[in-house]
């Protein structure tokens, strides 16, 4: 269904966000104060940003023509491919994402849900023509719905015209069979381009924006704590991303998910099942060496129920300064740099669990009975494999992406000094042999990929190996050239007088 695409691919900027390196949004829009959830993103500081500009739209027109044809017609393969669409005109621009109302229950079979009240609205910071912009939203609304859905009416909705506050003009397109909250509507301003899910988003929007703060108006959000923890963070240089949810709103607005069903098992797996709200914080740190890139610091904050309201706690995700006595490999040569440390024995647990999270209510069992006769078969493996690792993550954007897609990133895992490469490249081969099929080896390189979508066209994620000082490394990341880019580099690094 187009609408779960859309959804997804909105949020997938969200989800990967830490993978992305921007500047400061000196006039990022405000927020409704009774948002149940939103975050803020400037992609500006992207390497990608400044690649020809002829690269960024050849590959947004490969993915748009994908898309609108129909050739990926698996719906979870189609629901990725549309997704990075979505995200490739998303994070081009400085951009807002806000839900600003939600409402569902069970339906009468006990699984999934029916939606009854969604606003959501997307505002793009950008000038000049957003023909592109339109383009994209059509090949994912109406021509991927023409493309795979039998119905005789689908894409084959109606236009209306907006009359929007500000004098704002709008156009909302809705099908026969469309329910209130899937009518999608857009406008343009000279500074911004809107699109909103859900009748009445852009109205209710546009009226916040258009009135002025007063202390009778003026409420204090709930995010507000957590915005006063971080700003504490000295030597942290400026925030440069925010994400929210307040997981109360959630439990208002679809309080059976809280007691069964996936969003319980996700919150649980995630340990936030009783948090009242929580929060993503990005920052700069500016590095002494002009030229080196600069580094992430990353925050997480959450309320508790547990605790008094307005209590926030706090723990940081990335740390604010290079750890060069742990790691033979120095910051990578791109716009930015994100150390994380890692026990990989608790990260692996969170993402079984969330992979069982995931599953729908009818295959939990089956799902839970499969992870766990995998686990079984290849604990052994997986223990020797993880053992060989250090307990860091590194991330950066070198090589820069083609596209603006936030999570396009290079991820670089180093092995102890004394670790065998070719036992940890035998032991991931076996770990991962279950998918051949979607999988695929390029033997001159020893760099594996995933097979997205038929035409080849789409080699993500890739991964292969490399060695430093005799540190041996694993590469990963968005395209092979990922592996052979970073390979280059290191070689040259190690030969430097």
């Amino acid at each position: 269904m187009h609408y779960r695409s859309f959804l997804i691919a909105l949020a997938s900027a969200a989800l990967l966000f830490c993978t992305a390196a921007s500047r400061a949004q000196t006039n990022a829009p405000s927020i409704p104060p009774n948002s149940i959830a939103w975050w803020r993103f400037d992609p500006t500081g992207f390497d990608s940003q400044r690649q020809a500009a002829a690269e960024r739209a050849a590959m947004t027109i490969m993915l748009r023509a994908l898309v609108a044809s129909g050739v990926v017609d698996k719906d979870s393969t189609a629901a990725i491919v549309e997704g990075l669409l979505a995200a490739s005109e998303v994070g081009a621009a400085p951009h807002t994402l806000c839900v600003l109302d939600f409402a569902a229950d069970r339906p009468p079979d006990g699984d999934g849900m029916d939606i009854h009240r969604l606003q959501m609205v997307l505002e793009l910071q950008t000038k000049g023509d957003h023909t592109a912009h339109l383009r994209t939203l059509k090949a994912i609304l109406i021509d991927a719905e023409r493309s795979r859905d039998e119905r005789d009416n689908a894409g084959h909705g109606a236009q209306r015209a907006l009359k929007l506050p500000a004098g704002v003009k709008g156009v909302a397109y809705r099908e026969p069979d469309w329910e209130e909250w899937r009518e999608v509507s857009w406008a343009s301003t000279e500074n911004t381009f809107l699109v909103g899910l859900g009748r009445g988003s852009l109205e209710r929007w546009l009226e916040f924006r258009a009135v002025k703060p007063t202390p009778a108006n003026n409420h204090k959000p709930l995010w507000r704590a957590h915005q006063n923890i971080t700003a504490h963070n000295t030597d942290h240089g400026e925030t440069f991303f925010e994400a929210y949810l307040e997981i109360d709103g959630l439990r208002r607005g679809f309080p059976e998910a809280f007691s069964v069903g996936r969003a319980q098992r996700i919150f649980a797996a995630l340990k936030l099942d009783n948090a009242r709200d929580f929060m993503l914080h990005g920052r700069w740190v500016r590095q002494q060496n002009a030229d080196a890139a600069a580094l992430i610091a990353l925050d997480a904050t959450w309320s508790s129920r547990a605790d008094k309201p307005g209590s926030v706690r706090r723990i940081a995700v990335s740390e604010p300064a290079w750890p060069d006595r742990q790691l033979a490999l120095p910051p990578p040569p791109g716009s930015y740099a994100i150390a994380m440390r890692v026990d990989w024995t608790d990260w692996l647990n969170v993402t079984f669990n969330l992979i069982e999270a995931f599953g729908r209510d009818p295959d939990l069992q089956e799902r839970r009975d499969t992870i766990n006769q995998w686990r079984r078969r290849n604990g052994a493996k997986l223990r020797r494999f993880t053992a060989r690792l250090k307990p860091w993550l590194v991330l950066s954007d070198s090589p820069a992406p083609i596209a603006a897609i936030p999570g396009l990133t290079t991820l670089y895992v180093e092995h102890w000094p004394a670790a065998n490469q070719q036992a940890s490249a035998s032991d991931l081969d076996s770990l991962i042999s279950d998918y051949t099929e979607v999988l695929a080896r390029d033997v001159s390189t020893g760099i594996r990929y995933l097979k997205l979508e038929p035409t080849g066209l789409i080699r993500a994620p890739a991964w292969g190996f490399a060695t430093f000082h005799n540190t041996p490394l694993l590469i990963g990341g968005w395209s092979p050239i990922v592996v052979t880019q970073n390979r280059q580099w290191l070689a040259t690094m190690e030969n430097a007088p």
